[in-house]
């Protein structure tokens, strides 16, 4: 279920589009049903953080953030969130400082288990032809980053979570 929105900090999530994600989930839900689709798992999938590195998020904030986002998600039934690392940034000329993110986003997935970092990859492949400008990935870069992050998602529920091989 997408709930993207470009040029959002975390804070926005929380403020006034957690209310969208409730729903769009809430949806998904409700036709799985209807469809007698039977539901194992929620997971959130989490690929953002350009524009805090930009405006320069503080480590704690952007945490607390995250920390509170999926605690209004978890009775909805969210179990865990997977994170996928944002890449390097350019906006026009300006090459931002992702660096502080990339540690703070390290760090969530190390301090709380209810974050699982599954994709390093975006920080590796921020260029042509995976990189539609600056900052938002081609189809062709999505689709790796879809592959790892999915391949590694797997291995977390399947072996971690499940206890299978």
């Amino acid at each position: 279920v997408s709930a993207s929105r470009g040029s959002a900090q975390i804070s926005s999530f929380n403020n006034y589009l957690v209310e969208d994600v409730i729903e769009r989930l809430e949806g998904a839900k409700q036709t799985m049903m209807a469809q007698q689709v039977n539901i194992r798992h929620i997971y959130m999938v989490w690929f953002q953080g350009e524009t805090d590195a930009y405006v320069e998020t503080p480590e704690e904030k952007y945490i607390g953030e995250m920390q509170k986002l999926l605690n209004t998600l978890q009775p909805y039934g969210v179990e865990k969130c997977f994170v996928i690392q944002i890449g390097n940034v350019v906006m026009g000329d300006e090459v931002i400082d992702v660096e502080a993110m990339h540690k703070t986003q390290e760090k969530l997935c190390e301090i709380d288990e209810n974050f699982v970092l599954v994709s390093t990859l975006p920080k590796e492949i921020s260029e042509s032809p995976y990189m539609e400008d600056g900052i938002h990935f081609t189809q062709a870069g999505l689709n790796l980053l879809g592959d790892e992050a999915g391949t590694n998602a797997g291995i977390y529920v399947n072996i971690i979570e499940e206890g299978r091989d």
